[in-house]
């Protein structure tokens, strides 16, 4: 079986031939075929998982903060960005109520070519700003978690009426699956969470938590995003076609 590297900034990268002798199981997304994506959106909008409509969770004046992720993950931001805020304005959020905060964890900070692509047409329309993990002046302080992990975030998470985060849902090796909390934590958390959860992560057998949704770590990560106040998460999940 041929095995690519599809990340930006790794095109270059020749593919490996692992022989099928050598693979016990290949676990892939299946391919849909055809489907009516803005359909499947606006359906999703329209019909939320264990959630009101955004149009009715948010309030009208609320300050939102969004978080989105940075330019190592695909979701496509500009197209749920068109139905996040046309939600938004129904509820009577404006443009100038409204910032965005992108979400690298530990990541270098994103270049504006590179937030262009990211944003695509909505680049420059709102305040904008970028998470800096080592910057104390750019943290808050929140609590600690129930084992007495410190926990501090972007002091815009604080300064907010209502935190959104706009991601997609994977398998993780560790933290069960990529997507919801963890465009708080990692995405947006200071130093104490990363390294708890960072290091641990490192340390952990697979076999002991690969496929486990809910454990210890994944649990922290929750919990952590309560006290932060991630309010609501615009989440996709896509296929091997990406669609």
């Amino acid at each position: 079986m041929k095995l690519d590297f599809p990340y930006p900034g790794y095109e270059r990268i020749a593919a490996v031939e692992v022989p099928d002798a050598n693979l016990s199981g290949v676990y892939a997304p299946r391919a849909v075929g055809g489907v009516d994506e803005e359909a499947v959106l606006s359906r999703g909008f329209a019909e939320p998982h264990g959630a009101t409509r955004l149009s009715e969770a948010v309030q009208r004046g609320d300050r939102v903060l969004i978080l989105v992720e940075d330019g190592t993950r695909g979701t496509p931001v500009p197209r749920l960005l068109t139905h996040v805020l046309n939600h938004l304005h129904a509820a009577g959020v404006s443009d100038d109520s409204v910032t965005l905060l992108t979400a690298q964890g530990t990541h270098r900070e994103m270049t504006e070519e590179e937030l262009r692509q990211k944003l695509g047409e909505f680049y420059g329309r709102f305040a904008l700003d970028q998470h800096r993990w080592l910057d104390q002046s750019n943290l808050h302080e929140f609590g600690c978690t129930r084992d007495g992990t410190r926990v501090t975030a972007n002091r815009l998470l604080a300064e907010s009426d209502f935190v959104l985060g706009i991601g997609s849902i994977v398998p993780h090796r560790i933290k069960g699956f990529s997507g919801g909390a963890k465009i708080a934590f990692p995405g947006v958390a200071g130093r104490e969470m990363q390294e708890r959860n960072q290091w641990e992560a490192a340390r952990q057998v697979s076999e002991a938590v690969m496929g486990v949704a809910e454990n210890p770590m994944r649990l922290r990560i929750e919990e952590a995003a309560r006290l932060v106040g991630l309010r609501y998460i615009v989440n996709l999940v896509s296929d091997r076609e990406k669609k």
